[in-house]
């Protein structure tokens, strides 16, 4: 369900909240990086190029899914925003869920610091 992968993600929302700081740090930050991507120890960085962090900031880290899911956490602010969708079903068809993805975690930015959306 969305609540139980937003409990899961929310462990990562804030350093020394769920892991040690030290742990935190090097499960969160970028280690392996080329021109297109960007992967931290279980997350795509928001940094990678092809990251849809939309307005989550180039600090922000998450998954996504080839349904069209996606979780990705700003700790900056701190900020969860998950996003379950099936784009497979009941068949695949070909969608822009990547243009999707990062107008939801603008909505998502926009929404937590009381912007109009």
């Amino acid at each position: 369900t969305a609540r139980a992968v937003f409990a899961i993600a929310s462990a990562f929302a804030v350093p020394g909240e769920f892991l040690s700081r030290v742990t935190w740090e090097r499960a969160v930050s970028p280690g392996i990086a080329d021109r297109d991507d960007a992967r931290t120890l279980g997350f795509q960085a928001g940094c990678a190029p092809q990251a849809p962090v939309g307005a989550m900031g180039e600090h922000s880290f998450g998954h996504v899914g080839f349904t069209g899911t996606s979780v990705w956490v700003d700790p900056e602010r701190p900020l969860v925003a998950v996003l379950l969708t099936n784009r497979v079903h009941p068949r695949w068809t070909d969608a822009p869920i990547q243009s999707w993805r990062r107008a939801f975690h603008d909505l998502a930015a926009a929404l937590h610091d009381g912007s109009d959306a």
